[in-house]
């Protein structure tokens, strides 16, 4: 049997991984390069859903803003 896999960046919120464990679905955590905020995916053929909420809005201004590490 398969195990469907979520993959997500390492700055993804933990509510997947308590949602990913009550749907009984694997969770693979990727880096996510420091200089343009993108998740390192090597993986081809893989559904995608981009959920930019808070962190989407914020962390684009972070480091205009000073800030010199963002969570990663």
């Amino acid at each position: 049997m398969t195990i469907p896999e979520i993959v997500m960046s390492v700055t993804a919120h933990p509510c997947y991984d308590k949602a990913a464990e009550y749907m009984g679905l694997k969770v693979k955590r990727v880096k996510v390069n420091t200089e343009t905020y993108q998740a390192d995916v090597d993986e081809k053929n893989i559904w995608l859903h981009l959920d930019a909420c808070v962190g989407g809005l914020v962390l684009p201004f972070m480091k205009e803003l000073g800030e010199k590490r963002i969570g990663i």
